[in-house]
């Protein structure tokens, strides 16, 4: 409970629920004391412990009071989450911290993995956020279920965002949280672990070279969406609505439950952005070729 105190929400969470469960299963077990204490001695005798093998007795004990625990807490488990999240609630701030680490989560493998998983996630929703503002839309009007082409703001003034800014304010400091958790973790797993989490922090590290890339794209569409080069003006538009459709497309994937289907669109999307860059070469070659647009 010290330690949960200077935790984010989810290590709050996780005190309070360790609470909970050893105050529920502490009450159980002192009610039925004398009930318990004969099933001790009665599996103390299947299992050869000897009569005045306290020690052992008391191990037996310990894991009598724990699956009586399970067996009580486990059919709560839904409303005690609801009621811890109520609880602790997440600042509306913490979009540029860690949600999913903490010291504790990353002492155990498995949490740890599913941790990493989590805060990768989240700097990829951050990450987009930045995206979408360089590249001039609303990440909302993106994934709703109008025509991309539709939300193409008229006015530009409204989207002086400051992608360094952000980045420097949001992405940055989370990016370098997850590495230096990340770090931690992989000390205490074994090979197929770490095969894991360094997946996923070259994940990090791509999310954060698109947003760097992004962000340089940002200055150029800036300039000639506002100039009077209708031709240079509309392939940008095309690069914007593109990315966008991409974006809106990985989404869709990421609420899609069925790992194979998922797979197989990601194999298709692959296959259309290669059909996608080819033409869009040879169509900026024609328009290089007949002055359309300069290479500089």
């Amino acid at each position: 409970m010290l330690g949960a105190m200077v935790s984010n929400e989810n290590g709050k969470r996780l005190a309070v629920a360790h609470l909970v469960f050893n105050m529920v299963t502490a009450v159980v077990a002192i009610l039925f004391i004398h009930q318990i204490a004969l099933s001790v001695d009665l599996l103390a005798g299947y299992m050869g412990i000897a009569d005045q093998n306290y020690t052992l007795k008391l191990a037996l004990f310990h894991t009598l009071f724990n699956v009586i625990g399970l067996v009580v807490v486990v059919p709560f488990t839904a409303p005690l989450i609801r009621w811890l999240k109520k609880l602790f609630k997440e600042e509306k701030d913490q979009r540029g911290n860690v949600l999913f680490l903490d010291d504790e989560v990353i002492k155990v493998e498995s949490s740890a993995i599913i941790a990493i998983q989590k805060e990768t996630e989240h700097l990829y929703d951050v990450a987009l956020e930045a995206i979408m503002h360089a590249l001039l839309l609303h990440r909302h009007e993106v994934f709703s279920d109008r025509k991309i082409s539709h939300h193409l703001p008229k006015d530009l003034d409204v989207f002086k965002v400051d992608v360094d800014d952000f980045y420097r304010k949001r992405v940055k400091g989370l990016y370098g949280e997850i590495v230096k958790y990340t770090s931690l973790a992989l000390e205490e797993m074994d090979e197929e672990g770490r095969s894991r989490v360094y997946d996923l922090r070259r994940t990090g590290s791509n999310i954060i070279e698109v947003l760097k890339n992004v962000r340089e794209l940002q200055k150029n569409m800036w300039k000639y969406l506002q100039g009077d080069r209708v031709e240079i003006r509309h392939e940008y538009n095309e690069l914007r609505l593109g990315i966008a459709q991409l974006s809106h497309d990985i989404e869709a994937l990421r609420h899609n439950p069925d790992d194979f289907k998922v797979l197989r669109e990601i194999a298709m999307i692959r296959h259309e952005l290669k059909s996608i860059e080819m033409k869009g070469n040879k169509h900026i070659d024609e328009l290089i070729r007949h002055d359309k647009i300069n290479t500089q």
